[in-house]
């Protein structure tokens, strides 16, 4: 197959192991069960150990267990944006969904797995009945015969919201097949995802929070009758066969030459709802009313449909060394629509793209070192001039007695901004832009030490033409560069049965107006471990600490459901502090945790998004149960 990338299964170090080139290497196939992602690309399965520890297991909200945290609204289900800048999704087919995709299961960002029984997991968390904070978690898996697997995984995220008018109710659930054979391969997924927000708008002064003790569901919010509902499908189907065998057959070899067709079908749909006379201070959230003041309901839509060919050739096939060579060409057939003044007079009408792109790409293997390099052109359609480049390195050595694993990546594109940055009419918004492409260079380098259980990465990003959403909650494009830099560092230190769990990023922008960052930003978890019954029952007792400095965190606005930008005031440098205590009995994970611990305790200035308060303090319960055949 093509580059292979193995990712670390320990939660606190998410380190690089290796890579190889075929997708059932011998040290695989001797696994019960591994985990890997597709990259959809290049068609490369990223693997990983699946992640069974203790570690983490409270933290069961989006963008909590392996990151410094976000901000967001304040309620499970609502935006989110992440505060680790490198998080952020880059390239978003939907506008309005940029803020959700932390809740959805994606054909890109989907944990595939190989059992060799029926595996299945089932988890499930609440707290208090009024706030009825809840998710589910259900996976499912067979290997139906050796090399094919199928499975299923769900996720449900709900809330009666701490404060007024935060009903949230997220499913995601995708449908998978993968497998492998000697010339044939496939891979095929489906996805449906839908999100009911309800939207107050945030507090309708932050004073009720830093100045008062007022109880938070009886705080007045901005919106009582608002709604975001997002509805959406994608289906990705890829398979390959092998036109010539190869010779290395049962050796990790392939099939000298390869063909491969992809299908890709995205479909999106966004309805806001709104009743401005129950607004509560009147009319006066919203500047603008371009067709009503007494309702608002603005729909918006997307489709891509994308067929793919790609023909491969492999050389040098064996288990230590390896060169693939591959050439693809597609296209792709968009969608638009939003509602616009001109349909009072003429007929609904749609705004159709046909794009058509040629890419090529060299994986290559030899000596413990692993290059993959790729690129792709849009030669015609809305996207015609796109270019993207990508190019990674791992390189793995031995220091001492210690493995040293060495990852880099560089990326350049020069790519077309999202339509809907460029036009958009709405009861509250409306704006058409004539864009200048956008120009990225993004490079990284990772350094890992197994043994020590620590890694840091250094990450670089410059932009020019960067669109982003600017004080008026309306897109406007950086005349000039923008740049980040950022260091990511882990680390897990075990002393006896204490445990100090560490991870950091240091970042640092140069136009803190189009990308405002916190300087620093950590997530620090600190527990015992013992065993109260041996190899029966797990322990773990302690506490979660995220905390970043001082910055221009964003608002939201939740008639385009995107954060946009705010020099009102700077959020931050308020510890949210959390307690827990971990059991693993057999195959279960049981969490008792308190959730910000702290309030109260630092002062009440503890906001996420601007105008949008962290929850409060609360006792959450969870278990999680793994099934083998």
């Amino acid at each position: 197959m093509s580059w292979l990338l193995i990712s670390n299964a320990n939660a606190a170090c998410n380190y690089k192991l290796d890579s190889l080139y075929f997708p059932f290497p011998d040290s695989l196939k001797l696994k019960s069960l591994f985990v890997y992602r597709v990259n959809t690309e290049n068609m490369a399965p990223e693997f990983s150990e699946y992640d069974t520890t203790l570690f983490g297991a409270q933290n069961v909200f989006a963008l909590t267990r392996y990151s410094v945290g976000s901000i967001g609204t304040g309620n499970n289900g609502g935006a989110i944006e992440a505060i680790d800048y490198f998080l952020r999704p880059e390239d978003v087919s939907f506008l309005f969904i940029r803020n959700f995709i932390p809740y959805m299961n994606t054909p890109t960002n989907i944990p595939i797995i190989n059992s060799k029984k029926r595996f299945t997991r089932l988890g499930y968390s609440t707290n208090k009945k009024a706030i009825g904070e809840q998710t589910l978690d259900v996976t499912h898996n067979q290997n139906i015969v050796p090399g094919w697997s199928v499975g299923l995984k769900f996720n449900a995220f709900s809330t009666a919201g701490f404060f007024q008018n935060q009903n949230t109710r997220n499913n995601s659930v995708i449908l998978y097949s993968s497998f492998y054979g000697p010339r044939l391969k496939s891979y095929v997924t489906f996805a449906f995802q839908r999100m009911r927000v309800v939207e107050n708008g945030g507090v309708l002064a932050e004073s009720y929070i830093k100045d008062t003790i007022m109880d938070s569901e009886n705080v007045p919010v901005n919106l009582n009758d608002a709604k975001n509902e997002i509805r959406g499908m994608q289906i990705f189907a890829s398979n390959s066969y092998g036109i010539v065998q190869g010779a290395q057959k049962g050796k990790a070899g392939e099939p000298y030459l390869e063909l491969r067709h992809t299908l890709k079908y995205d479909r999106f749909s966004r309805v806001f709802y709104d009743d401005p006379t129950t607004h509560t201070n009147d009319v006066q959230y919203f500047d603008n009313y371009f067709i009503s003041k007494t309702t608002t309901n603005d729909s918006s839509y997307y489709r891509n449909l994308t067929n793919e060919l790609t023909l491969s050739g492999n050389f040098l096939s064996g288990l230590n060394r390896a060169m693939k060579l591959y050439v693809k060409s597609g296209i792709e057939l968009e969608r638009y629509y939003y509602w616009k003044p001109t349909f009072f007079l003429n007929k609904l009408s749609d705004i159709d793209y046909t794009n058509l792109y040629t890419g090529a790409g060299l994986f290559t293997r030899y000596k413990g070192i692993d290059l993959s390099i790729y690129a792709k052109s849009y030669v015609s359609g809305r996207r015609s001039g796109d270019v993207l480049f990508d190019g990674r390195g791992n390189f793995f050595f031995t220091l001492l007695g210690f493995p040293v694993r060495q990852s880099a990546n560089l990326s350049i594109s020069t790519i077309t901004p999202d339509f809907f940055t460029t036009q958009y009419f709405s009861n509250n918004f409306q704006w058409n832009n004539n864009f200048n492409k956008i120009n990225e260079l993004r490079a990284s380098y990772s350094l890992a030490l197994p043994k020590l259980r620590s890694t840091a990465e250094v990450r670089f990003e410059t932009i020019g033409n960067y669109v982003y959403f600017d004080t008026t909650a309306t897109p406007v494009q950086n005349s000039g560069q923008v740049s980040v830099a950022s260091l990511f560092v882990s680390n897990h230190l075990r002393v006896g049965i204490l445990h100090l769990v560490h991870q950091g990023v240091l970042q640092s922008s140069t136009d803190e107006m189009a990308i405002p960052l916190p300087k620093l930003a950590f997530k620090a978890s600190y527990y015992v471990q013992f065993s109260l019954v041996k190899n029966v029952l797990s322990t773990q007792i302690g506490g979660d600490i995220f905390y970043y400095t001082k910055f221009y965190a964003d608002a939201y606005q939740p008639a385009t459901a995107q954060f946009y930008r705010q020099r009102i005031r700077k959020l931050g440098a308020y510890p949210l502090i959390s307690g827990f205590i971990n059991f693993q009995w057999k195959r279960a994970q049981i969490f008792l945790k308190y959730d910000h611990l702290d309030q109260n305790w630092f002062g009440r200035d503890y906001f996420s998004a601007h105008s949008y308060p962290i929850g409060d303090f609360s006792f959450k319960f969870g278990v999680y149960w793994n099934f083998y055949d």
